[in-house]
């Protein structure tokens, strides 16, 4: 379940950042510079997803470790 959540959290991320990115470049450049505006989108959106799957990761390593402290506590009893 975690790992779809993370997974979830990347993908929504990344539109938001796409579409920050395209709200940013529609400010920046008028519509005759489509490209420009498709590359600040891009852009956003890689940035975006790729904070958010790194963040992902540390959780998820946590989460593992937080596990296995648990299990070696219970084997402990």
């Amino acid at each position: 379940m975690a790992r779809v959540l993370a997974f979830s959290a990347v993908m929504v991320a990344s539109v938001c950042g796409g579409l920050m990115g395209f709200a940013v470049g529609s400010l920046q450049w008028s519509e005759s510079r489509s490209v420009w505006i498709f590359v600040a989108a891009a852009t956003g959106s890689a940035l975006a997803a790729l904070g958010v799957a790194v963040v992902s990761v540390l959780v998820l390593r946590a989460m593992s470790e937080w596990a296995d402290v648990a299990s070696l506590k219970a084997r402990r009893r």
